[in-house]
């Protein structure tokens, strides 16, 4: 694999130019096709319509990959996890047990036959929450935050999570507010009461889940969002 320097400039031109984005994902095919080897668990042929999801999922990667997301190794990992992911439900679950024995393929025939394709999804779906988990836990410590606590303090009422919401989406979007939070730490209480109009006193009590929020939106959440409620 390439530097983190010299990967960094290649994301960079790739986000702009689709033959550079090419020649980068024909770079790491065999970092693609070793990760889907290691999804599904045995070797597979450079022909496999597996790899071609896996390209496209890295391709994906590059041109969605921001530096707030952390390491794009990782980050580009996780995308081709959940595509694969997607790429099973869409084409194997709801296909002709025909299409399947054409394939000859023993385990995409056990997966379809039975509940074991339900629990293999499951698998892989947990696998990722426990490692978004795990990655939210750690980016809360940086700011003094427990995962414990953070349950805690989530506001119950629909009103007021809209409220920190709204707050948050504010100083995300706001670049030299939410520059200010990334060197500081602190949530710029003064600015967001005065342009949103809201209490001081409850910006406050909700700095902490503000802050959790920004770490949501701006991080590689996908399953962290979806059973955490943002509005």
């Amino acid at each position: 694999m390439l530097k983190k320097s010299i990967l960094a400039e290649k994301i960079k031109s790739a986000k702009l130019n689709d033959d550079d984005l090419n020649i980068l994902v024909s770079e790491y095919k065999p970092f693609i096709v070793s990760e889907i080897e290691k999804f599904r668990g045995k070797y597979i042929f450079q022909n496999d319509e597996f790899i071609t999801s896996g390209m496209m999922a890295f391709a994906e990667a590059v041109k969605s990959y921001k530096e707030e997301k952390g390491s794009f190794i990782p980050f580009a990992r996780k995308v081709i996890k959940l595509r694969l992911i997607d790429f099973y439900k869409k084409e194997y679950r709801y296909k002709k047990k025909e299409l399947l024995s054409a394939q000859e393929d023993d385990d995409i025939e056990e997966i379809y036959n039975d509940k074991s394709f339900d629990l293999y999804i499951t698998s892989k779906e947990t696998e990722i929450r426990k490692e978004e988990i795990q990655e939210f836990k750690k980016k809360l410590e940086k700011y003094g935050i427990t995962l414990s606590e953070l349950e805690k303090i989530s506001p119950k009422r629909k009103h007021l999570k809209q409220i920190y919401y709204k707050a948050a989406l504010y100083i995300n979007e706001n670049n030299m507010l939410h520059e200010s939070f990334l060197k500081s730490g602190k949530i710029p209480i003064t600015a967001v009461t005065k342009s949103l109009g809201i209490n001081r006193k409850k910006i406050e009590r909700g700095r902490k889940y503000i802050i959790a929020l920004l770490i949501i939106i701006n991080g590689d959440f996908e399953y962290i969002k979806s059973y955490i409620s943002l509005e």
